[in-house]
């Protein structure tokens, strides 16, 4: 008996620090100032608060799952760059099922030329090199 609740109001107070942990974790804005320092990247901690924030607050649900998607295609997007682009994990399975190897057409590539189009290269193997 003794021991039963000698474990007991020892596993209490770390279930409970436990839990307080876990809360302070989810919301780093409410830690002491030293301990932010310490355990916050303050970017991170500020993309969460947007993320809660705009949960807890906009008109209409939004999934985390969507914000965190429209976060990294926001990121990619901000490099101005043409040829790069984020892909979600739906879109990246759907684009690696479509480039799997096979092809269809004629076997060469063209490209845009002020009379037309104008091909380049003609692939062996293909329709368009026999």
């Amino acid at each position: 008996m003794y021991r039963s609740r000698l474990l007991l109001a020892a596993l209490l107070p770390a279930l409970a620090i436990l839990a307080l942990g876990l809360w302070l974790g989810g919301h780093p804005d409410r830690l002491p100032q030293f301990l932010r320092d310490a355990f916050v990247d303050d970017q991170q901690a500020v993309h969460a608060e947007v993320i809660d924030k705009v949960r807890s607050d906009f008109y209409r649900p939004v999934s985390t799952e969507q914000l965190e998607q429209s976060s990294l295609r926001g990121i990619v997007q901000s490099l101005d760059d043409p040829y790069s682009r984020y892909l979600s994990p739906a879109e990246a399975r759907r684009f690696s099922q479509d480039v799997r190897g096979e092809f269809e057409g004629v076997g060469l590539s063209v490209r845009h030329h002020p009379r037309g189009l104008e091909v380049t290269t003609v692939f062996d193997g293909s329709p368009a090199k026999a």
